[in-house]
């Protein structure tokens, strides 16, 4: 939290402004916890340019699991704000926006390890490699580690550009993107055996 407030400060000077918080909560807490609450979550934070237009919500929106059709017409007396103007309609279509939490287990001690302390699960990047750009797009990482957001972009017909100051990391991340192969995105990504990090 400290350094929240210098990065958000930073990103305003600099023309991004911020979209939302997402919070990744994991399996277990990392280091050592004396006298505090047991940390199990990162944050994950949304900036974007003035004028970014690219949203892909169809690409991560994910089923509901409330039952029954909320479909609503507003009518003329109405003051509910999300229906917008009179005579305005919202159909229920069983698909949401997910929520702001995540959940999935962190990487260590797993097959995807490479041994970075702070390694990410390719599973949390890649929602917001399809939120956020579309096939083609090149999808930036100024530190990238061990490239799991390259390899997610890679995955999803996106190209990349990663940075890494440690030639160790900078090694594996490329080993890593020559052993990656892009997904045949005209199947589902349910299809592919993707899970929801968003189910409630």
């Amino acid at each position: 939290m400290p350094w929240a407030i210098d990065v958000a400060l930073s990103a305003k000077t600099t023309g991004w402004h911020y979209a939302q918080e997402i919070i990744w909560e994991k399996q277990n807490a990392g280091g050592c916890t004396i006298g505090t609450f047991r940390k199990v979550h990162e944050n994950i934070w949304h900036f974007k340019r003035k004028n970014a237009k690219t949203f892909n919500l169809g690409d991560v929106r994910i089923p509901k699991t409330t039952h029954g059709d909320k479909s609503v017409k507003r009518r003329k007396d109405s003051t509910t704000q999300f229906l917008g103007a009179n005579n305005s309609v919202y159909h229920d279509d069983g698909m949401r926006l997910p929520r702001s939490v995540m959940r999935c287990r962190n990487i260590h001690r797993s097959e995807e390890s490479l041994g970075h302390p702070t390694q990410k699960p390719v599973e949390v990047m890649i929602p917001f490699i399809l939120y956020s750009s579309n096939p083609g797009d090149l999808v930036l990482d100024p530190f990238c580690g061990t490239g799991t957001s390259l390899v997610a972009a890679k995955m999803y017909g996106r190209g990349w550009l990663g940075i890494e100051n440690d030639p160790k990391w900078a090694k594996v991340a490329q080993d890593r993107l020559d052993a990656t192969v892009a997904l045949d995105c005209s199947v589902s990504r349910e299809a592919q055996g993707e899970t929801d990090l968003f189910a409630e």
